[in-house]
């Protein structure tokens, strides 16, 4: 009888497994951003530090739940949470923060007088659609795929921003 099989090491990233989890934590931070400033619009009263606080922590929150996933998919797979394990959780899901830094400078500038904050909240769902566009565009040229699948791509995620921008307006009419 063979000795029981040993649980398997911490597979090593490759480059592109590490640019796909990029990319798509990315996307998270801009969806999560994009999801606070909606939310922010449909309040009758907000201003600009309130919801730049509101996007820091709803987006700090996605942060914190990657990383939290990636030490429960450790523990099921065998591996005890060491400090090197969570440092790592948290290294490999920074893009989520960096994806809210664009709605997060528009309300800044909100704040500092440029313009309304109101003002602010749609200039952030608007990066947040550019930044998506990006993040689709970048992708796309990295893959392998015809035109036709790169394009439909960089629609179909685009057309995700602009699913949340008509799901707030509606939302706000009520």
């Amino acid at each position: 009888m063979s000795p029981p099989a040993e649980p398997s090491p911490t597979p090593v990233p490759t480059r592109s497994l590490a640019r796909t989890k990029w990319a798509a934590n990315m996307v998270t931070g801009i969806v999560a951003a994009m999801v606070v400033t909606g939310v922010e619009l449909s309040k009758s009263e907000s201003n600009a530090a309130q919801a730049t606080a509101a996007i820091v922590g709803g987006v700090g929150a996605a942060w914190l739940a990657r990383a939290s996933s990636g030490l429960v998919a450790d523990w099921t797979d065998g591996r005890r949470p060491t400090p090197r394990s969570v440092a790592r959780q948290w290294a490999v899901s920074w893009q989520i923060v960096l994806g809210a830094v664009p709605a997060t400078v528009a309300l800044v500038v909100a704040g500092a007088g440029a313009y309304s904050t109101n003002t602010g909240l749609w200039a952030a769902q608007w990066a947040g659609i550019g930044v998506l566009a990006l993040v689709g565009v970048v992708t796309a040229v990295r893959s392998k795929e015809r035109a036709v699948w790169k394009v439909g791509y960089v629609v179909a995620l685009v057309a995700v921003g602009w699913l949340m921008v008509g799901l707030q307006l509606v939302v706000k009419q009520f």
